[in-house]
């Protein structure tokens, strides 16, 4: 009898093979709702900014005299997208800043979460100001700040 010879794997070789493959395709799946996730989020980041102009021009649409009777220290506030998406504005002018200073000032600010440097605004301008706050699934708590000075 004449010695064959067959090529081809081995047992060995193939188990490590589809160990190999196993590991490959394991990891692909895994980081499908990691991918699913970011998709979400990006959505929710535009639809936030889109929220958070949308308030800011209509505020700017307003009369300059009507704007100065809504300015106050205190927030008003909606939900764009209940329990998703939450919005507050301020319209703020110069005069609103409590007479105060140094951490007296912080801290009755933050009580409205204002900081100081809202009202760095000329007089005779209005500071609009616009936070809408959101949480993706699996993520903190996201926040995004727009404000724009108005004129008379």
């Amino acid at each position: 009898m004449a010695p064959t010879s067959q090529s081809g794997f081995s047992l060995i070789e193939m188990l490590i093979a589809s160990a190999i493959l196993l590991i490959g395709v394991a990891g692909i799946l895994l980081s499908v709702p990691r991918a699913e996730e970011g998709v979400i989020a990006g959505g929710m980041s535009g639809r936030a900014a889109l929220y958070a102009r949308e308030r800011l021009d209509s505020l700017a649409a307003i009369s300059f005299e009507e704007l100065t009777d809504y300015a106050a220290l205190e927030s008003y506030s909606d939900e764009p997208e209940p329990a998703v998406f939450f919005r507050r504005w301020w319209v703020l002018a110069p005069e609103l800043l409590p007479p105060l200073a140094g951490e007296e000032l912080d801290e009755e600010l933050a009580s409205y979460e204002l900081v100081a440097a809202d009202f760095d605004i000329p007089r005779n301008f209005l500071r609009l100001k616009v936070v809408l706050t959101w949480q993706p699934p699996g993520g903190r708590l996201e926040r995004l700040t727009l404000s724009r000075l108005v004129t008379p």
